[in-house]
Formats: C-alpha cells, structure tokens, sequence
C-alpha cells in the first residue's frame, strides 16, 4: 500500500541533529493512493497528529499534491535565480508580481484538471509570506551545485498545462532559466558558450 504526504513544513539544520523550525502551516494531508490504505493512512495520520504535525486524511491527495507544487514552483526557482530569502523575494514588489502570475497560470492548470481549491489566491501568497528568511530546497540545491527539482515542480505545470490547453508562458520562463544554470554550472552550455 503507497501512502502520500504533503507536507507544509519547512526547517533546516543549524547543528548536528540540530533543527529549527521555520514555520508549520498545518495541516499537512496523507491520503492512500488506492482504497485498502485508507486504515494505514488514518493511522500515520494519529502519529503525525501526536507528534503535534497536525495532518488530514483526504480522498484526492493529488488534488493537495498539485496545489503544492503551485506553491513550490513559485519562490524556489525565484530564489535559486536571485539568491533571496523566501521572505525578500516576497517583500520585492517585482518578484512578487511574478509570484502573482506563475500562481495563477498553475491554478487555471489544477482547474482545467478538474479540481476546487478550498484555498484562494490569497490564501496561497499568504502562505508563502510566511516564509521569511528561509531558502527553499531547490535554492539550497543550485547553491551547492546540485541538480534541481524544477522538472516536477514548473516542469509539471508547464507539461500540464500543455495537456489541458492552458498557457503557462511564466512557469515556462522559470522551468527554462533554472535549466539554463544548471546548464551553465555544469559547463554543458551548447553552442560554444562558456
């Protein structure tokens, strides 16, 4: 039985098995991709729940997965591209405008795929104001030079939207720039640049 977490949880580690909690933005949401989990996702849930991560059981988990990867795709490649701090990049009024637009077109995305969000617009630049002065996972990766996650993040919704008919012309940017550095850090740029 597969279970799936989406976790709305950041921290990192500031000493040997040593963490500090940037910020929680409970709940978290675990479903069970087919029916028979569903007992083994209630039951990760109340450890989750104990552990006082509070999470929910939901039935369309890839409904919370895609609205994650929205969120995701927005200030992880804005930070890795400009060095900021999820907290200046949202202080920033043109990197926050950017924001705007790449939520929007994944949301026209998850909604062309049928789904609802319980959660506005708002709600989701809320969300990433939380972030302060923390560094998203993909930022930390192209920092140290390692590959990043754009494929499944602006990757995904471009891919999708490509699918569905729906636009995606700023997560294209992104998904294309941060493959671009990665290019360039990895001294594989075509055509003789260097």
């Amino acid at each position: 039985r597969t279970l799936r977490v989406v976790v709305n949880y950041a921290g990192n580690a500031t000493d040997f098995c040593t963490y500090r909690m940037n910020w929680f933005n409970p709940p978290n949401h675990i479903g069970a991709l087919v029916e028979e989990g569903r007992r083994d996702a209630e039951r990760v849930c109340q450890l989750l729940c104990e552990a006082r991560l509070t999470t929910d059981v939901v039935d369309d988990i890839k409904k919370f997965a895609f609205e994650k990867t929205a969120l995701n795709a927005t200030l992880c490649p804005i930070c890795a591209l400009t060095g900021m701090t999820m907290g200046e990049a949202m202080a920033d009024p043109d990197t926050r405008k950017l924001v705007v637009e790449i939520l929007k077109e994944a949301r026209a995305v998850g909604e062309r795929q049928g789904w609802t969000f319980q959660n506005s617009l708002d709600d989701w630049i809320r969300y990433l104001e939380a972030g302060g002065p923390h560094k998203p996972s993909l930022a930390v990766d192209m920092e140290a030079g390692r590959a990043t996650e754009i494929y499944y993040m602006n990757g995904k919704i471009c891919e999708h939207g490509r699918r569905l008919g729906v636009p995606t012309p700023y997560n294209d940017a992104m998904f294309w720039t941060v493959l671009g550095k990665e290019r360039k850090m990895r001294g594989q740029l075509v055509g003789g640049g260097k």
